[in-house]
């Protein structure tokens, strides 16, 4: 099959890159035996942690709180301490630090001082990486989903992949899945271009959208850094891109790569038709080069999911793996926490948690949730980055303003590794919002919103948490407040 995009002078199409590579159960040889993670509690950082345990390490850790990751970590033999102390280092031969921590950590500081050796969480990654076969999936929307199903599918097919990702897999309740295999799947990460440090065998491009403009400052910088990511591919490796996305449309003429293409669109080499969405699943015809594949049945709402599994199917297919065995995993994939996770269903209110904290996201995530057949929708957003909500305050503003929801709130910003900026506050958002006529309300106290949503809660209703900050737990009080109270007379309790 030749490709139908002029000018890239490559072939798309299937092919197969299988190969020769270490186990990714074995580790590779990094010349340490103790590696202490700063920041051991966030989830990449976690995820590694956990991954150099199952090879061997000796692991310790600091975060300035325990969290249901650090007590894992714990459970699994990693020394964990709460606070950042130079002395907690002790006995490590390698320092690992995220982008979020600063140079003035107390850790960090005292290791540069003192010479110690010093990778970030994107260097380890990609020595971890090293030598095996791996596949890196980037993009500004829906890698870690997209990664999740890839994993669902190669250990569908016996090929026991590895897998370090940026979510919970509901199926072994870790962001890790240490295999036999060569198959090694993991997260690029675009922020301050971490993907660049890895070294894959084939990679995925779900999206190129503005994001990170703090560290980018332009798009064209961000479209640059996608291009580099995916010249990071050997020249006979598989580049799988999503042919529906205008980011990717963009700088695809520049990708000299072998491409392989996915989506909605009619060009696309792995496409889905006939789309249907019922209740929380979606279902589609599915096409393999124009010749007919079958009907996938995917147990998860939204487009984006569907886009993210025929992503899954086009590795799989590339691999030379059955398409319908593909398809048949795939229809009992178990998600992931945070990605359309149902916290509960009290008294016909359903809550709903979602990590979507870009405006395409939140697009996708309501449009998804829009079609699970809610008598009446209400939105709770928790903004994430200070940085983020500046430049992106209209589309937030633009998108939940739009949504028809019975009622939106809008929370104070979830600063992550950021310290605030004068005048960002979430109230921009709604400011932005009353443009285009939503109900849209601000609440700055995070804790206060569960209370203010309760009261109005009917038999039918749904509340959908969106944001990567903490914002789950509105939804978790919601259910805690209905269990006490019940639930309105609209129906049933």
């Amino acid at each position: 099959m030749t490709d139908r995009t002029e000018g890239t002078g490559q072939t798309e199409g299937a092919g197969q890159t299988v190969g020769a590579g270490r186990s990714a159960c074995q580790g590779p040889e990094m010349a340490c035996r103790h590696a202490h993670f700063i920041g051991i509690g966030g989830i990449g950082m976690s995820a590694l942690a956990e991954l150099m345990l199952g090879y061997g390490y000796k692991v310790s850790g600091s975060d300035l709180r325990g969290t249901r990751l650090t007590d894992r970590l714990h459970g699994l033999g990693a020394s964990v301490f709460q606070g950042h102390d130079p002395a907690n280092m002790e006995g490590a031969d390698l320092i690992v630090y995220s982008a979020a921590i600063p140079g003035d950590n107390p850790e960090l500081a005292s290791a540069h001082r003192l010479g110690r050796r010093t990778v970030t969480r994107a260097e380890l990654l990609g020595m971890l990486t090293r030598g095996t076969q791996g596949i890196a999936v980037a993009g500004t929307h829906g890698k870690t989903s997209t990664s999740a199903m890839i994993v669902k599918v190669l250990a569908a097919a016996g090929l026991d992949p590895t897998a370090v990702i940026g979510g919970i897999m509901t199926e072994n309740g870790s962001n890790v899945r240490r295999g036999n295999g060569p198959w090694m799947v993991v997260e690029g990460d675009e922020y301050d271009r971490s993907f660049h440090a890895l070294t894959p065998a084939a990679a995925v491009i779900t999206s190129v959208d503005a994001d990170h403009m703090e560290y980018y400052g332009s798009q064209e910088a961000i479209d640059e850094a996608f291009t580099v990511f995916a010249h990071l591919v050997p020249g006979d490796g598989p580049l799988i891109v999503c042919a529906d996305d205008p980011g990717i449309g963009r700088i695809r003429s520049g990708l000299r790569r072998r491409l392989v293409t996915y989506g909605l669109s009619a060009q696309a080499c792995i496409r889905a038709d006939r789309v249907e969405s019922k209740g929380w699943s979606i279902s589609a015809e599915v096409y393999v080069r124009d010749d007919p594949a079958g009907r996938l049945v995917l147990p998860q709402p939204g487009e984006c999911n569907l886009s993210n599994a025929l992503a899954a199917i086009a590795v799989a297919d590339d691999l030379g793996l059955p398409v319908e065995r593909a398809m048949a995993a795939l229809a009992e994939y178990q998600g992931l926490k945070r990605r359309f996770e149902v916290l509960g269903s009290i008294g016909g209110v359903t809550v709903v948690d979602d990590y979507a904290h870009h405006p395409v996201e939140i697009e996708a995530a309501l449009r998804a949730v829009s079609n699970a057949g809610a008598r009446r929708m209400f939105v709770v957003f928790q903004p994430h980055l200070y940085s983020r909500t500046r430049d992106l305050r209209r589309e937030f503003g633009r998108v939940l303003g739009r949504f028809p929801a019975y009622r939106t709130i809008v929370t104070d910003v979830y600063p992550s590794r950021e310290t605030p900026r004068d005048g960002v506050t979430g109230e921009m958002i709604v400011h932005d919002s009353s443009a285009f006529g939503g109900n849209v309300a601000y609440i700055p106290d995070k804790d206060r919103v569960a209370a203010a949503l309760v009261d109005d809660l009917e038999h039918g209703d749904l509340v959908l948490t969106l944001g990567a900050g903490d914002v789950g737990e509105v939804g978790i009080q919601v259910c805690e407040l209905l269990r006490k109270s019940g639930v309105r007379s609209h129906g049933t309790i």
